[in-house]
C-alpha cells in the first residue's frame, strides 16, 4: 500500500464509473476507504471519500453525495488537501445546482476557482470556470440581481 497504489486504485474506480460501471465503482471505492482507514492514510481516504460521492453524484442521489463531500471536507484541515481535492468544490458545486441551491452553488464554485489557483492546478482551475461559465445562462438572473456580474459593485465577489 503506497500512494501509487492508491492513485491506481482511484484512476480504475473512475474509468468505471465513466463507463457507467457504478456498482463496481462504489465496491472499489469502498475498499480503498478500508484500506486507507486501515493504515491511516488522509489521502487515500479523502480519493475514496470523494469517489463515492462522485457515484452517488452520478446515480442522482444528490443528498448522499452531499453527505459524503461534506465528510471528506471535514477532513481536508490541511490547506495543502484543499489544493490538491480542489474539484470536490466543484462537483460540490455542480451537486447544488442539481439541487436548485444557487447560494451554495455560487460558493462552491468559487472555492474551487480560490484552491485550484492557489495549488496552481490548471485542470481544476479550468474545470471550476466551466462550471460556473455552463451555469450562468441559469442563474443570470441571480447574478445580476446580486450584482456579482458587474465586475464594480460591491457585492461583486
Amino acid at each position: 500500500y503506497d500512494e501509487t497504489f492508491v492513485k491506481f486504485l482511484s484512476l480504475k474506480s473512475n474509468v468505471l464509473l465513466r463507463t457507467d460501471h457504478l456498482n463496481e465503482s462504489l465496491a472499489l471505492h469502498y475498499d480503498l476507504l478500508r484500506m486507507a482507514e486501515a493504515v491511516k492514510d488522509t489521502f487515500g481516504m479523502l480519493k475514496a471519500k470523494v469517489g463515492i460521492g462522485n457515484t452517488h453524484l452520478k446515480l442522482r442521489k444528490y443528498e448522499r453525495s452531499l453527505e459524503i463531500y461534506h465528510d471528506a471536507l471535514g477532513m481536508m484541515q490541511k490547506r495543502e488537501y484543499r489544493q490538491k481535492f480542489s474539484f470536490l468544490y466543484n462537483n460540490m458545486a455542480v451537486t447544488f445546482f442539481h439541487l436548485n441551491n444557487e447560494d451554495s452553488f455560487v460558493y462552491y464554485v468559487k472555492q474551487g476557482i480560490h484552491y485550484s489557483m492557489e495549488g496552481e492546478n490548471l485542470t481544476n482551475h479550468a474545470n471550476a470556470l466551466f462550471i460556473e461559465i455552463s451555469f450562468t445562462d441559469f442563474l443570470c438572473p441571480w447574478y445580476v440581481r446580486r450584482g456579482v456580474s458587474d465586475p464594480g459593485s460591491a457585492a461583486a465577489g
